[in-house]
């Protein structure tokens, strides 16, 4: 549905891991000029800080927690400047490393920095769903077991945070190339899954009672 905020902000989720991972393709890829690959890592790494903003931008508008809507907002304008930075400065994204793999971003001075707020917002992301997944008590079965999905499937995309290691010299394989597939087989098996048990509670559960007297 284009006109829910929660699809719209589910494709923004996509659309930034894609941008991260076609970015990161044509730089090691496509193109292998330094400054043109620089520009592509540029334009990859300034997708990637917008990860956390539009995951913790979902989660709000699925959990439905209007008083912290704000910090959403916020986050976006944060987003902006540190993108300008990451493409037009040297603080956050200051070259560009070798390994035995290809190219990889270096970390700037402010790097840490933009790393703590980073990983804070993923924190959030997942200590939320967890409470809702686990603790919240007033959610039907069907809503509870739809953020379940979503907190397995944001946990296991937040592992792809030890590929920042690299940005500091550590020669360790970036993760995403693993963990990237199953997260998005995982989430087409969720929907699925959302969808046959909407069938099954709609349809095949009153039949099933009536003629087998099951359930």
């Amino acid at each position: 549905n284009p006109k829910s905020q929660i699809h719209q902000s589910y494709f923004m989720v996509g659309f930034f891991f894609a941008i991260w991972q076609l970015m990161y393709f044509i730089g090691w890829y496509v193109n292998r000029e330094e400054i043109t690959t620089q520009f592509w890592h540029r334009i990859g790494y300034a997708g990637v800080n917008f990860l956390p903003i539009v995951m913790f931008d979902y989660v709000v508008k699925f959990l439905n927690l209007k008083k912290i809507v704000w910090w959403s907002r916020l986050n976006f304008l944060y987003g902006l400047v540190i993108a300008y930075l990451i493409i037009y400065t040297d603080y956050i994204m200051s070259c560009l490393l070798q390994y035995h793999w290809g190219v990889y971003p270096k970390a700037g001075y402010w790097h840490p920095v933009f790393l703590i707020y980073f990983n804070l917002m993923l924190t959030f992301v997942n200590v939320f769903l967890f409470i809702w997944s686990f603790y919240k008590k007033d959610l039907n079965w069907r809503y509870r077991n739809q953020i379940r999905y979503v907190f397995i499937a944001f946990f296991i995309a937040c592992l792809g945070d030890v590929d920042f290691l690299p940005n500091y010299g550590e020669k360790f394989y970036p993760l995403n190339f693993y963990y990237y597939p199953p997260f998005l087989y995982f989430r087409h098996f969720c929907l699925a899954a959302r969808y046959f048990l909407y069938y099954y509670s709609g349809y095949l559960r009153p039949y099933c009672r009536k003629n087998y007297q099951l359930f």
